[in-house]
């Protein structure tokens, strides 16, 4: 399954506002199985994709509450 969203997300167009969606059960599921290091969490590429993506806040701030949440999950296991 991880595989599978990573490729979905690498495989749409950089501007897509479907790479948000494949995002953040990417990082949803990273997050469960100890694997967020592979999914780029960086702040700074973060910031970039919701550019292109055209986020509005309401997402961005969904999406930084996916990644905090992913990343408690990672430290209680």
């Amino acid at each position: 399954m991880f595989c599978s969203l990573s490729n979905l997300f690498n495989g749409l167009e950089d501007a897509s506002p479907l790479r948000f969606t494949a995002y953040a059960a990417l990082v949803k599921l990273a997050g469960r199985v100890e694997l967020l290091h592979l999914v780029n969490p960086k702040l700074e590429d973060i910031k970039g994709w919701v550019s292109q993506w055209s986020l509005p806040t309401a997402k961005l701030q969904s999406l930084l509450r996916i990644l905090h949440e992913a990343f408690l999950d990672c430290k209680q296991k």
